[in-house]
């Protein structure tokens, strides 16, 4: 995959519309910011991206081929709230995204890559916030997808955390692989483009 395209697309919940003629594109080893306020379409906007929701206008393009928005493989979404099964164990939501998504998980490295290893038994409604965002953000590992669509994703985390996840962005763009974030503050980031919503 070398390129992404998204051409005047627009986002209309109920009568009113959410934002509309977003165009941008974002290549292969690169990062993009979206930046807005709080309410300004930045959510949406990723999950429509994502397929979860249906765009009002527009078209979405991988290298030059418009593609249907509920064909999920090449999205990696990782959203602002963190989709956790509180009452189960830090393994157990492991466990049940291998069913979900027929993936073949490798627990103990999945979570010594986000530092959680000490977690493992601990039910997720135990965990700090900072915790449940390094779980939740574990998700990206579990597909080799070459976009990763991350809303809002420092969120919670703390300095240390934010390096880290910054280290696995660079790497995943230098292995091609192409990412899109939110914020509503600045990200201290060498992004390569950015859009204002």
């Amino acid at each position: 995959m070398e390129k992404l395209s998204i051409k005047n697309l627009a986002c209309k919940r109920g009568s009113r519309i959410i934002f509309d003629n977003i165009s941008f594109e974002v290549k292969s080893g690169q990062t993009f910011l979206i930046k807005g306020s709080n309410g300004s379409g930045k959510t949406s906007l990723m999950r429509t991206l994502a397929g979860y929701i249906e765009p009002h206008e527009g078209e979405i393009f991988i290298d030059g081929k418009n593609i249907d928005t509920s064909d999920n493989s090449y999205f990696q979404f990782i959203g602002e709230k963190n989709a956790l099964k509180n009452n189960l164990s830090v393994k157990k939501n492991i466990i049940l995204w291998s069913l979900l998504f027929n993936a073949s998980i490798d627990i103990d490295d999945l979570l010594k890559k986000f530092d959680l290893t000490n977690c493992i038994n601990q039910d997720v409604e135990t965990l700090s916030d900072g915790q449940k965002k390094r779980l939740s953000l574990s998700k990206l590992f579990l597909h080799q997808k070459p976009i990763w669509l991350l809303d809002e994703p420092y969120v919670f985390l703390d300095e240390q955390n934010t390096i880290d996840l910054n280290k696995k962005i660079s790497r995943f763009n230098l292995e091609g692989g192409l990412v899109i974030i939110t914020s509503n503050i600045d990200i201290d980031f060498p992004f390569s483009e950015r859009v204002i919503l």
